[in-house]
Protein backbone atom coordinates (compact mmCIF):
# COMPACT_ATOMS: atom_id res chain seq x y z
CA UNK A 1 0.00 0.00 0.00
CA UNK A 2 3.19 1.93 1.00
CA UNK A 3 4.31 1.71 -2.56
CA UNK A 4 1.22 2.71 -4.45
CA UNK A 5 0.11 5.46 -2.65
CA UNK A 6 4.56 6.39 -2.79
CA UNK A 7 3.81 6.09 -6.61
CA UNK A 8 0.39 7.85 -6.77
CA UNK A 9 1.77 10.72 -5.23
CA UNK A 10 4.85 11.13 -7.72
CA UNK A 11 2.55 10.53 -10.78
CA UNK A 12 0.73 13.85 -9.44
CA UNK A 13 3.30 15.33 -8.86
CA UNK A 14 4.93 14.89 -12.25
CA UNK A 15 1.22 16.25 -13.68
CA UNK A 16 1.80 19.17 -11.69
CA UNK A 17 5.28 19.96 -13.12
CA UNK A 18 3.74 19.51 -16.70
CA UNK A 19 1.14 22.22 -15.94
CA UNK A 20 3.97 24.73 -14.52
CA UNK A 21 5.75 24.24 -17.80
CA UNK A 22 2.68 24.42 -19.71
CA UNK A 23 1.67 27.92 -18.08
CA UNK A 24 5.01 29.15 -18.01
CA UNK A 25 5.40 28.19 -21.59
CA UNK A 26 1.67 29.80 -22.49
CA UNK A 27 2.96 33.44 -21.03
CA UNK A 28 6.48 34.15 -22.60
CA UNK A 29 4.50 32.55 -26.19
CA UNK A 30 2.58 35.86 -25.81
CA UNK A 31 2.93 38.19 -27.99
CA UNK A 32 5.24 40.86 -27.34
CA UNK A 33 6.79 38.65 -25.01
CA UNK A 34 10.53 39.56 -24.46
CA UNK A 35 13.48 36.82 -25.27
CA UNK A 36 15.77 35.86 -22.97
CA UNK A 37 19.63 37.09 -23.38
CA UNK A 38 21.73 34.96 -25.10
CA UNK A 39 25.28 35.44 -24.00
CA UNK A 40 27.06 32.90 -21.08
CA UNK A 41 27.46 35.65 -18.84
CA UNK A 42 24.14 36.31 -19.01
CA UNK A 43 23.19 32.74 -18.68
CA UNK A 44 25.36 32.99 -15.63
CA UNK A 45 23.44 35.83 -14.01
CA UNK A 46 20.27 33.96 -14.45
CA UNK A 47 21.30 31.19 -12.60
CA UNK A 48 22.87 33.32 -9.75
CA UNK A 49 19.51 35.32 -9.45
CA UNK A 50 17.38 32.20 -9.60
CA UNK A 51 19.40 30.53 -7.10
CA UNK A 52 18.95 33.30 -5.00
CA UNK A 53 15.35 33.96 -5.36
CA UNK A 54 14.61 29.98 -4.30
CA UNK A 55 16.97 30.35 -1.36
CA UNK A 56 14.59 33.46 -0.30
CA UNK A 57 11.34 31.43 -1.23
CA UNK A 58 12.42 28.33 0.65
CA UNK A 59 14.21 30.50 3.91
CA UNK A 60 10.70 32.35 3.99
CA UNK A 61 8.23 29.52 3.63
CA UNK A 62 9.63 27.08 6.36
CA UNK A 63 10.65 29.88 8.92
CA UNK A 64 7.79 29.34 10.60
CA UNK A 65 8.55 25.30 11.18
CA UNK A 66 6.39 22.74 12.47
CA UNK A 67 3.13 24.97 12.94
CA UNK A 68 3.32 26.05 9.62
CA UNK A 69 4.81 22.94 7.59
CA UNK A 70 1.18 21.35 6.21
CA UNK A 71 0.77 25.11 4.56
CA UNK A 72 4.43 26.08 3.72
CA UNK A 73 5.57 22.49 2.44
CA UNK A 74 3.39 23.01 -0.71
CA UNK A 75 3.75 25.87 -1.04
CA UNK A 76 7.74 26.20 -0.79
CA UNK A 77 7.44 22.97 -3.81
CA UNK A 78 5.55 25.07 -6.01
CA UNK A 79 6.92 28.00 -5.20
CA UNK A 80 10.66 26.67 -5.97
CA UNK A 81 9.72 24.28 -8.72
CA UNK A 82 8.35 27.04 -10.93
CA UNK A 83 11.59 29.07 -10.77
CA UNK A 84 13.28 26.51 -11.91
CA UNK A 85 11.30 25.24 -14.67
CA UNK A 86 11.24 28.97 -15.59
CA UNK A 87 14.96 29.08 -15.39
CA UNK A 88 15.44 26.06 -17.11
CA UNK A 89 12.82 27.14 -20.40
CA UNK A 90 14.80 30.86 -20.33
CA UNK A 91 18.18 28.77 -20.66
CA UNK A 92 16.80 26.37 -23.49
CA UNK A 93 15.33 29.61 -24.96
CA UNK A 94 18.39 31.55 -25.06
CA UNK A 95 20.50 28.61 -27.19
CA UNK A 96 17.64 28.43 -29.44
CA UNK A 97 14.87 25.92 -28.80
CA UNK A 98 11.40 25.65 -28.92
CA UNK A 99 9.49 25.62 -26.07
CA UNK A 100 6.55 24.08 -27.73
CA UNK A 101 8.31 21.23 -28.93
CA UNK A 102 7.87 17.98 -26.21
CA UNK A 103 11.43 16.86 -26.36
CA UNK A 104 12.10 20.01 -25.23
CA UNK A 105 9.47 19.75 -22.57
CA UNK A 106 10.03 16.61 -21.54
CA UNK A 107 14.27 17.30 -21.19
CA UNK A 108 13.02 20.54 -19.09
CA UNK A 109 11.26 18.73 -16.47
CA UNK A 110 14.32 16.08 -16.56
CA UNK A 111 16.49 18.93 -15.85
CA UNK A 112 14.81 19.42 -12.52
CA UNK A 113 16.71 16.25 -10.95
CA UNK A 114 19.84 18.49 -11.20
CA UNK A 115 23.30 16.49 -10.82
CA UNK A 116 20.96 13.36 -11.13
CA UNK A 117 19.84 13.70 -15.04
CA UNK A 118 22.80 11.71 -16.48
CA UNK A 119 21.14 9.10 -14.26
CA UNK A 120 17.76 9.56 -15.54
CA UNK A 121 18.60 9.66 -19.52
CA UNK A 122 20.88 6.41 -18.77
CA UNK A 123 18.25 4.67 -17.38
CA UNK A 124 16.09 5.83 -19.77
CA UNK A 125 18.18 4.45 -22.67
CA UNK A 126 18.79 7.44 -24.51
CA UNK A 127 21.44 7.25 -26.98
CA UNK A 128 24.32 4.69 -24.96
CA UNK A 129 27.21 6.45 -26.06
CA UNK A 130 26.10 9.24 -27.48
CA UNK A 131 26.19 13.35 -27.85
CA UNK A 132 23.02 15.12 -26.54
CA UNK A 133 23.44 17.51 -29.60
CA UNK A 134 20.69 20.11 -30.49
CA UNK A 135 19.80 17.27 -33.65
CA UNK A 136 19.67 14.59 -30.98
CA UNK A 137 17.62 16.50 -28.28
CA UNK A 138 15.38 17.05 -30.64
CA UNK A 139 15.06 13.46 -32.74
CA UNK A 140 14.49 11.57 -29.65
CA UNK A 141 11.01 9.71 -30.38
CA UNK A 142 8.10 9.24 -28.43
CA UNK A 143 8.50 6.14 -26.88
CA UNK A 144 12.10 7.57 -25.51
CA UNK A 145 10.42 10.42 -23.81
CA UNK A 146 7.29 8.02 -22.36
CA UNK A 147 11.16 6.15 -20.80
CA UNK A 148 12.53 9.69 -19.81
CA UNK A 149 9.03 10.37 -17.83
CA UNK A 150 9.22 6.53 -15.97
CA UNK A 151 12.80 7.18 -15.24
CA UNK A 152 12.32 10.83 -13.97
CA UNK A 153 9.15 9.65 -11.43
CA UNK A 154 11.60 7.15 -10.28
CA UNK A 155 14.25 9.54 -8.89
CA UNK A 156 11.97 11.30 -7.80
CA UNK A 157 10.67 8.81 -5.28
CA UNK A 158 13.91 7.99 -4.21
CA UNK A 159 14.90 11.57 -4.26
CA UNK A 160 11.55 12.10 -1.48
CA UNK A 161 12.69 9.58 0.37
CA UNK A 162 15.94 10.60 1.10
CA UNK A 163 15.02 13.95 2.32
CA UNK A 164 13.74 12.83 5.74
CA UNK A 165 16.66 14.88 7.37
CA UNK A 166 16.02 18.38 5.99
CA UNK A 167 12.10 17.39 6.71
CA UNK A 168 13.10 16.89 10.06
CA UNK A 169 15.32 19.73 10.27
CA UNK A 170 12.25 22.11 8.53
CA UNK A 171 10.06 20.82 12.16
CA UNK A 172 12.37 23.82 13.73
CA UNK A 173 11.46 27.84 13.41
CA UNK A 174 14.31 29.34 11.73
CA UNK A 175 16.79 27.07 11.70
CA UNK A 176 14.33 24.99 9.22
CA UNK A 177 14.27 28.02 7.28
CA UNK A 178 17.77 28.68 6.85
CA UNK A 179 18.12 25.12 6.12
CA UNK A 180 15.48 24.86 3.40
CA UNK A 181 16.79 28.10 1.54
CA UNK A 182 20.42 26.81 1.33
CA UNK A 183 19.01 23.21 -0.10
CA UNK A 184 16.79 24.99 -2.26
CA UNK A 185 19.20 27.45 -3.21
CA UNK A 186 22.09 24.90 -4.31
CA UNK A 187 19.38 22.88 -5.79
CA UNK A 188 18.45 25.36 -8.18
CA UNK A 189 22.13 26.03 -9.32
CA UNK A 190 22.24 22.43 -9.84
CA UNK A 191 19.55 22.35 -12.19
CA UNK A 192 20.51 25.69 -14.24
CA UNK A 193 23.90 23.73 -14.47
CA UNK A 194 22.39 20.77 -16.00
CA UNK A 195 20.17 22.72 -18.21
CA UNK A 196 23.18 24.35 -19.67
CA UNK A 197 24.73 20.80 -20.33
CA UNK A 198 21.21 19.33 -21.82
CA UNK A 199 20.42 22.06 -24.29
CA UNK A 200 23.38 22.68 -26.15
CA UNK A 201 23.69 26.49 -27.65
CA UNK A 202 21.90 26.47 -31.34
CA UNK A 203 24.84 27.91 -33.99
CA UNK A 204 23.92 31.39 -34.61
CA UNK A 205 22.34 31.80 -31.04
CA UNK A 206 24.62 34.21 -28.60
CA UNK A 207 28.18 34.53 -27.81
CA UNK A 208 29.64 31.24 -27.30
CA UNK A 209 29.25 27.51 -27.47
CA UNK A 210 28.50 27.19 -24.15
CA UNK A 211 29.15 23.37 -21.95
CA UNK A 212 30.38 20.98 -24.20
CA UNK A 213 27.22 18.50 -25.15
CA UNK A 214 26.44 15.95 -22.87
CA UNK A 215 28.22 12.62 -23.30
CA UNK A 216 26.04 9.62 -22.28
CA UNK A 217 28.63 6.46 -21.00
CA UNK A 218 27.90 3.54 -21.24
CA UNK A 219 25.96 1.79 -18.82
CA UNK A 220 28.21 -0.69 -16.04
CA UNK A 221 27.70 -4.38 -17.03
CA UNK A 222 26.74 -6.22 -14.18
Amino acid sequence: MTDEKTGLATQAMMTSLYWIYDRIMSRKAAPGASKPPGSEAEIAGMIRRAAAQAGTVGFAANMGGLLTLPLALPANLAGVSTLQINLIQDIARARGYDLHSEQVRTLTVACLAGTAVLDVLKTAGVGVGMRLTRQAVLGLSGAVLARINQALAARLATMAGASGAVMLARVVPFVGGAISGTVDGLATAAVGAAAKRVFVRQAGTGDGAGAAPLALPAPVQS
